[in-house]
């Protein structure tokens, strides 16, 4: 009994501290990538700076962007809709029939 107890003690106090250690970790890296510039943001000229034709493309990305989640999000929500009624109104799916139950008397 004491051997399990001087084995488990230590693993599970090095657990711990891993643990924790890893928790602090995710902090300061967080913390840490929001005091930070976004070096990408800086590089890019701001919307007013651009041409009109640049504008008209970056317009166009964004709607093409929007349309594209919205035909994705219809298409998963249909996709969803259909499994669910499946499920519930479809074929049911056929079941092996169960072995009969063997009793206490039965060798």
């Amino acid at each position: 009994m004491a051997f399990i107890t001087e084995t488990t003690y230590p693993l599970m106090m090095g657990v711990l501290m891993a643990g924790i250690a890893l928790l602090a970790y995710s902090i300061v890296k967080d913390i840490l990538a929001r005091i930070q510039p976004q070096p990408e943001l800086a590089d890019q000229p701001r919307f007013d700076q651009l041409s009109p034709q640049e504008r008209a493309n970056l317009d166009a990305q964004a709607r093409a962007e929007r349309v594209r989640t919205t035909v994705m999000h219809e298409k998963q929500r249909k996709q969803s809709v259909t499994d669910m009624l499946d499920q519930r109104f479809g074929d049911p799916k056929p079941q092996e029939p169960e072995p009969p139950k063997r009793r206490w008397f039965d060798f």
